[in-house]
């Protein structure tokens, strides 16, 4: 979904990209034409939603929070099973893992973070707004503070497995 901030950046280039489009001429290529400025089109809305990005990736900040180290092993499935579970319970009301809702996709967010940086967004979410570079960006961007779920570190691991199996 796009939200404002994105539009106002979309906005005038497209409107630039139709003017130009409303005053082409036609010829036998026509079709061809239109389907190379529809292309063009979508592309300029594609690389605005790019330059957007709120939290791009950085894997050695580990936030602020209870969490100062955290070496994941492998993917426990029990621990997906429970983390799926509390990720429905106290999380899906603001996020889904493929599109915004209230907060940010969370799709490739273990990805972009480290470890301790998720598990201090989970476990201090209002610390890490009031004191974390990247946080403090997404709040700013989506305008919605996370709720503390009061987890223990023992679920936000769970939450956390289930996020990078996701």
């Amino acid at each position: 979904m796009i939200t404002r901030n994105k539009w106002m950046a979309i906005v005038p280039s497209l409107i630039a990209q139709l003017f130009l489009l409303a005053c082409g001429g036609t010829d036998q290529n026509a079709g061809s034409e239109s389907d190379n400025r529809s292309k063009a089109i979508t592309s300029a809305v594609q690389h605005a939603e790019k330059k957007t990005e709120v939290s791009p990736a950085d894997l050695t900040n580990k936030g602020v929070g209870p969490i100062k180290a955290f070496k994941p092993g492998s993917i426990n499935a029990q621990l997906v099973n429970e983390g799926s579970e509390l990720f429905t319970a106290k999380c899906a009301m603001c996020h889904k893992m493929d599109r915004k809702i209230v907060g940010p996709p969370l799709k490739g967010v273990t990805s972009r973070h480290s470890p301790e940086w998720v598990l201090n967004m989970l476990l201090a979410p209002d610390k890490m707004i009031a004191e974390d570079p990247a946080a403090k960006a997404l709040y700013e961007h989506y305008q919605t503070p996370m709720i503390n779920q009061q987890l223990t570190e023992e679920e936000a691991k769970a939450i956390y497995d289930y996020l990078r199996k996701n």
